[in-house]
């Protein structure tokens, strides 16, 4: 009895290995597959590429936003400042324009987050940063660490995802601040 079984076990299998392999079989339609196949058809299953990419910024100019104290504490509003980006990759090459608000302790630490745009190839980023500024542990600069996340509107850059990832110097007489970006797009 148990020859038996397996026999129709073996037979089932090879019975259902040769439906699947017929020339009218229908593939299995994941629902990416079926969003393809719609009627626009307009979408593609190409590999998705990345582009890494370093660059340095150098804020060249600062619009004071609004600032109120509390305490030993400083909270900045709107504060709008202009940094150019350079770099080799012409997808990331431009003027950044950054919008922040920021809460500083009596040293300049503390927590900073706001939007930046920059427009590239006929298309504009636009994203999200936040991060930390910090006295450097030598005391000798404000440092900061700050991620970015935007997605490109129109031109060469529509569609895709920019994240990178800034190391910050600013002089405590802010004679200078410059950052150091690493990053990819998608």
């Amino acid at each position: 009895m148990k020859i038996l079984k397996c026999l129709f076990i073996l037979l089932a299998f090879i019975g259902l290995l040769f439906i699947g392999c017929s020339e009218k079989s229908s593939p299995v339609a994941s629902p990416t597959d079926q969003a393809i196949n719609s009627s626009s058809g307009s979408m593609s299953l190409g590999k998705v590429t990345s582009i890494t990419f370093t660059a340095t910024e150098e804020a060249t100019s600062v619009e004071y936003g609004r600032f109120a104290g509390r305490g030993n504490r400083m909270v900045a509003k709107d504060v709008v400042f202009y940094a150019p980006w350079t770099t080799e990759e012409p997808l990331v090459s431009g003027v950044a324009v950054y919008t922040f608000n920021a809460s500083f302790n009596a040293l300049g630490e503390g927590p900073m987050q706001g939007k930046f745009t920059m427009e590239v190839g006929g298309g504009t980023w636009e994203g999200t940063v936040e991060g930390k500024m910090f006295v450097a542990p030598d005391g000798s600069e404000l440092q900061g660490i700050f991620s970015y996340v935007a997605h490109g509107k129109g031109g060469t850059i529509d569609g895709m995802k920019l994240s990178c990832t800034e190391t910050y110097h600013e002089a405590l007489d802010y004679s200078y601040a410059y950052g150091d970006l690493v990053g990819y797009i998608k």
